[in-house]
């Protein structure tokens, strides 16, 4: 059995705290069945189900006069749209990381000293967090072009811009990178 999550807990109105209390000990199950449909990471089931608490906790006044089939019912739908928002707050959280560390280093042609493995290293995290600078659609842009391997044609349709648009990001999006990472000097 899981904790009482923090978010009931630490209620300050002691008649909205029993309520929850009570509402999460009946509810339990059905929270955690719910989470469980979308991911299989207990932190992330406990995180959905303490975010979907805290979301009827906003409607407490309206969810207390429920009846027990529609409480239910409003109960599995928080939850739901819970695990979808943490699904793709995570997803867009992945697509801000650039796993290239490990694998580029390995990629070159076996570098022949520590120093230059540890420069490059470097050089790629000065990459990544210029990425995350980047406005946007220049990084949406790139993360297309050089990661999906897309054609400025696929990325155009994808993103509803013309093909010069997409190269004219492409080129903005560079340049940034390069101002950022290298202050503007040539390579």
């Amino acid at each position: 059995m899981l904790m009482m999550p923090v978010v009931i807990l630490t209620m300050t109105d002691e008649v909205d705290k029993r309520y929850m209390e009570w509402l999460y000990a009946e509810h339990q199950r059905l929270m955690l069945a719910t989470a469980w449909k979308f991911t299989r990471d207990q932190a992330d089931v406990e995180d959905i189900v303490s975010d979907g608490c805290m979301a009827i906790i906003q409607k407490i006044d309206t969810v207390r006069h429920m009846e027990r089939n529609v409480l239910r019912s409003y109960i599995v739908s928080t939850i739901r749209n819970t695990a979808i928002s943490h699904c793709r707050r995570q997803q867009a959280d992945n697509a801000r990381f650039y796993p290239a560390d490990s694998e580029c280093v390995q990629e070159v042609a076996d570098p022949a000293t520590v120093e230059q493995k540890i420069l490059l290293q470097a050089e790629l995290r000065s990459v990544r967090q210029a990425m995350s600078q980047l406005p946007e659609r220049e990084r949406l842009v790139l993360r297309l072009k050089y990661q999906q391997d897309k054609s400025d044609r696929e990325i155009a349709e994808s993103l509803g811009l013309s093909d010069s648009s997409v190269r004219v990001y492409t080129m903005r999006a560079r340049a940034h990178l390069k101002a950022a990472v290298y202050g503007g000097e040539q390579e």
